[in-house]
């Protein structure tokens, strides 16, 4: 199944492809089992020459695309999360294409993290140190947390301050990257409390629904 989805063609082709190169072949490439997560199993000759086989597509792929040439449109694959994509990135999409009109840009929208040194993704924009291997990191943005509340929280007959924060039910980010600094354990909500200094409050941002 998985691999009739990777080619975009039915399980029943997929399995005629395999009956054609078993005929090529002369003997059989799968150990084959009536049930079971392992139905299909290389034979060991099939398990020795996938590496082998699999350096020669990508190599007829790089050859091809320098048949293609410069001139020939070109496809990035990015992946980001929705929020990024919806608050920062489509923006921006319409510029870059008027820029770069022989680029197509096609969009992984995903929090998972992506192997982009198996061809994924060309570029992934995550929130993080910058520190992952086998990948070159570029600076983007810096990330600001704010505070919220339902303004029917905020009080009219005291100043708002981090003692008052403090007495409050707070929501930790469960956010699973290494510099949200609100999720539970993080400095984020303690050192906001922890500030002697009265804290702003903006009271003309849309309510939150009741």
């Amino acid at each position: 199944m998985g691999a009739a989805r990777e080619l975009d063609v039915t399980p029943p082709a997929i399995g005629q492809l395999v009956r054609s190169l078993e005929d090529w072949v002369g003997y059989p490439l799968f150990k084959r089992r009536r049930s079971g997560a392992e139905r299909l199993t290389p034979v060991e000759e099939a398990q020795e020459a996938l590496e082998d086989i699999a350096q020669g597509l990508d190599l007829l792929e790089s050859g091809l695309r320098k048949l293609r040439g410069r001139k020939a449109r070109s496809v990035v694959v990015v992946t980001a999360s929705q929020a990024l994509v919806a608050n920062w990135l489509m923006s921006r999409l319409e510029e870059f294409a008027s820029k770069c009109p022989n680029v197509d840009v096609r969009l992984d929208v995903s929090d998972r993290v992506i192997d982009l040194a198996h061809g994924e993704a060309d570029i992934g924009i995550r929130c993080g140190l910058g520190t992952w291997k086998g990948v070159k990191s570029t600076y983007l943005m810096g990330e600001e947390i704010i505070a919220v509340c339902h303004n029917k929280l905020v009080p009219t007959d005291r100043e708002v301050t981090a003692g008052w924060i403090a007495e409050q039910t707070l929501i930790h980010d469960g956010t699973p990257h290494p510099v949200a600094t609100f999720r539970p354990g993080a400095n984020g909500w303690r050192v906001l409390v922890r500030t002697r200094r009265p804290v702003s409050v903006d009271l003309r941002s849309t309510p939150l629904p009741p």
